[in-house]
């Protein structure tokens, strides 16, 4: 399903709509991303510059416009969430503080192997996925966990190293 820029904002003001921090982080990716593909390329960067360095500054939030994400991010407590601009996240995904997405480097030396996180994932607070690890849809990652290996979909993964629990995660 294609979704346009406005519907993914929607989605993403809906999934935020008792939290004013996401708002206001979802509200300044989707206006990033929307300058990265509509303005020339100078100004774009500008756009760019400006809410990176407000964001990172009011939020503590990294969430490159370059992230691909799906409508409906949901961004809890938004201080030290910091995403790969190669991490590619679904619909519905909700981030917590201190989670972290980054890349290892692939094969042309740039950090470009970054995790893969499916539909409606639930990442819990200070969460560590580094590389191409893919978090399958509806899975659960609990707080703290630090992901080493894939989470199957619809599974539970906790722990340091993480452990996956096989299964339906519990209803929210």
């Amino acid at each position: 399903m294609v979704t346009t820029p406005l519907e993914a904002l929607r989605a993403d003001l809906a999934a935020n709509s008792a939290n004013p921090r996401g708002m206001l982080a979802v509200t300044g990716y989707r206006l990033a991303q929307a300058a990265r593909s509509t303005l020339p390329r100078p100004l774009a960067k500008v756009v760019e510059l400006v809410y990176a360095f407000a964001w990172l500054a009011l939020l503590g939030l990294e969430l490159p416009p370059h992230v691909e994400a799906g409508p409906g991010l949901a961004i809890f407590h938004t201080s030290g969430i910091v995403l790969n601009p190669a991490s590619k996240l679904g619909s519905g995904v909700t981030l917590r503080q201190n989670t972290t997405l980054g890349a290892l480097p692939g094969p042309s030396g740039e950090h470009d192997m970054a995790p893969v996180i499916g539909d409606n994932v639930d990442l819990g607070a200070s969460v560590l996925i580094i590389g191409p690890i893919t978090v399958g849809d509806g899975a659960v990652v609990g707080a703290g966990a630090v992901v080493t290996k894939d989470v199957p979909p619809g599974c539970v993964a906790r722990g340091n190293p993480a452990v996956v629990v096989e299964g339906t995660p519990p209803a929210s």
